[in-house]
């Protein structure tokens, strides 16, 4: 009889596991931005630094967003951005957008610790992105 009070008391724990990781999966899948951006690349010439980044959408409806991207420093200071640009995504659709910008010597030898795109969608709602 103890062994099965055991196996019992293990299958219930299996499925309190099962049902919490489900519970957390649809919890993360609704934390997903509807539209993501990345920097792909970046490249270096002078002054001036060309970024690559892509802009995806995951939702089946069409979305407006903006896009700008901003060299940081340590404290997420922007040193430097893009101007900002309006992309209609269509349905699960996504775009290569290139952007140029420029700092001082002093900013590319000290302060600039990352690029990032920064998205707005056309109502105003931020997501900055990595």
């Amino acid at each position: 009889m103890r062994g099965r009070a055991q196996g019992l008391v293990f299958g219930l724990l299996c499925a309190g596991g099962a049902a919490a990781a489900l519970g957390l999966l649809v919890q993360e899948a609704g934390r997903t931005p509807p539209v993501q951006a990345r920097v792909l690349a970046t490249t270096r010439s002078g002054l001036t630094t060309v970024v690559q980044v892509d802009v995806r959408s995951s939702t089946a409806a069409p979305r407006c967003v903006q896009l700008r991207v901003a060299a940081q420093d340590r404290e997420g200071r922007d040193l430097a951005s893009s101007p900002t640009r309006t992309l209609e995504l269509s349905s699960r659709g996504s775009s290569l957008v290139s952007a140029e910008l420029t700092l001082t010597p002093r900013q590319y030898d000290e302060q600039l610790a990352r690029v990032r795109a920064v998205l707005d969608s056309c109502s105003g709602k931020r997501h900055a992105q990595k």
